[in-house]
């Protein structure tokens, strides 16, 4: 799966023009953009999974109109239902894809929050040990504990989910179709 986007003023890189005139003659940056998500398979796209809608943001970044939320609900309502038994869904680090179900305890988190996390996990916790101590704890035993909400959506239909390494994009099959 993965997610675009399309400036409906956009212009070909190249093309013939009349050579007394240089650059582009209209902005790319304005007008509609249009928001495309779409997953597909070794047969092709799947059939009911695109979800295509204009998006408006003065900023100009499309990764806003994405976020969990939206993709969940994407998931739930129009790739799921259309999947095959059993799919793996392979996503990028796109922070969307990585939500957690419970957020990880970070350098920043109290310290009893940090002791009452290690707890709830059955992770032995000397509560003498200093916050910086207690985070390294955490650190070591927080990756058997984080769950993330696709992988549990998918899961709960009998699918998985696959994450790609950072700065991989080349190892999404989406790329292919």
């Amino acid at each position: 799966m993965d997610e675009t986007y399309i400036h409906t003023t956009l212009l070909a890189g190249k093309s013939w023009a009349d050579s007394s005139e240089n650059g582009v003659k209209q902005l790319i940056s304005k007008g509609q953009r249009l928001i495309i998500v779409h997953a597909g398979s070794r047969k092709g796209f799947i059939p009911g999974a695109l979800l295509m809608y204009q998006f408006t943001d003065k900023t100009g970044d499309y990764h806003n109109a994405m976020n969990s939320e939206n993709y969940e609900k994407w998931l739930r309502n129009q790739l799921i239902p259309n999947l095959a038994p059993r799919s793996v869904l392979v996503v990028d680090n796109a922070a969307y894809h990585n939500k957690y179900v419970e957020k990880p305890p970070n350098s920043n988190t109290r310290k009893q929050d940090m002791i009452d996390w290690l707890s709830k996990h059955n992770v032995p916790i000397d509560p003498s040990l200093t916050k910086l101590e207690i985070y390294e704890i955490i650190c070591k035993y927080k990756q058997d504990f984080v769950e993330y909400s696709i992988d549990k959506l998918m899961n709960e239909y009998g699918h998985s989910a696959l994450r790609l390494p950072p700065y991989h994009p080349d190892f999404n099959p989406i790329e292919n179709i």
